[in-house]
């Protein structure tokens, strides 16, 4: 078993109940961290004129914090709410997992599927008028790092992309077509190549990719998004913020480079604010404008590849790792 230790989960925010801001007992480093990260982008929200509108409009998300050389991640759950007398401010739920290996870095949504949904039930309850003492008692109940170890065992990643074509991935994600996935994969290699082999990275923008509808598959979609986005980024120093959007409609994984950057959590909670820091990838047709598609054999060798709709995830991912990594 690789070495982790267990934190107990947190909360911090606001909820109809009380007219204060609650807080969890323990972890005040992490609750520090969400505190600025929350309070800062409420800050940064409130310049538009219409962020009351944007708050009310704005989704359930369920996000990590984490870091190619770091230890310790954080994941929680993040839920816009408001106190008794109607001020708007979002109520999170969060725990950290310490690990000595790269596997939450590398995919860390395919293994948070269990962790995700237990603290969103705790944020709901607290949103929906629970009570602060029944909270506190939910918190102890939760134990993300042994969550995520139980879940990775099973290797869902990989069982994802062994059964799964690039025809259902676009199923799964409403392309209109497999054109639409092959698009999305190669703009992650060329968009991220030049990264290889930095140690320091700066990057200020998000960059957004598509999800499915419901939970499961969402979270292991999420997972294949971050696995190829963090292949290039295993020697840097990069701490990732990592958004998963819990909506019926064309939800959004968002990913930031900034670690715990307010900017990241606004494009998540308000999109038409964001739209000059955010590059989308939901059909990057300007893919078919860039002269590697034709001129490096190896990207025009992927794209033909990856234009095949009963390619397995798992062959296009092989492929991919070989053309953009030499591996």
């Amino acid at each position: 078993m690789s070495g982790m230790a267990n934190y107990s989960a947190t909360c911090f925010g606001k909820i109809p109940s009380r007219g204060d801001f609650v807080k969890g007992s323990g972890q005040h480093q992490l609750i520090t961290v969400l505190d600025r990260w929350v309070s800062q982008g409420m800050e940064r929200l409130s310049d538009d004129p219409r962020w009351k509108t944007a708050y009310d409009n704005a989704c359930a998300i369920d996000f990590a914090f984490v870091g190619a050389r770091s230890r310790l991640s954080v994941v929680g759950h993040l839920r816009p709410s408001l106190d008794s007398s109607g001020r708007r401010f979002p109520f999170i739920v969060a725990a950290t997992i310490e690990r000595d290996d790269a596997l939450i870095f590398r995919c860390a949504p395919a293994g948070l599927s269990h962790s995700f949904g237990a603290l969103a039930a705790i944020s709901e309850t607290g949103v929906r008028g629970g009570e602060v003492a029944a909270l506190m008692g939910e918190l102890d109940g939760v134990n993300c790092a042994a969550d995520f170890e139980t879940a990775m065992q099973s290797d869902p990643l990989g069982n994802f992309v062994r059964r799964n074509s690039l025809e259902s991935l676009a199923s799964l994600i409403g392309a209109p077509d497999v054109d639409s996935v092959r698009r999305i994969i190669l703009a992650i290699g060329l968009l991220m190549r030049p990264a290889l082999g930095q140690g320091d990275l700066a990057i200020d923008k998000e960059i957004v990719f598509p999800l499915p509808a419901d939970e499961r598959n969402r979270n292991l979609v999420a997972g294949l998004w971050l696995y190829l986005l963090t292949a290039f980024l295993r020697r840097t120093m990069v701490e990732l913020q990592v958004i998963i959007e819990r909506r019926a409609d064309k939800p959004r994984l968002i990913i930031g480079f900034n670690g715990s950057s307010p900017a990241t959590l606004v494009a998540a909670l308000s999109p038409d604010t964001s739209a000059d820091r955010v590059i989308a990838l939901f059909d990057p047709e300007w893919i078919e404008d860039q002269a590697e598609i034709v001129n490096d054999y190896g990207v025009a060798k992927l794209s033909s590849y990856l234009a095949q709709p009963h390619v397995s995830l798992e062959q296009a991912v092989s492929t991919f790792r070989e053309v953009f990594l030499g591996e």
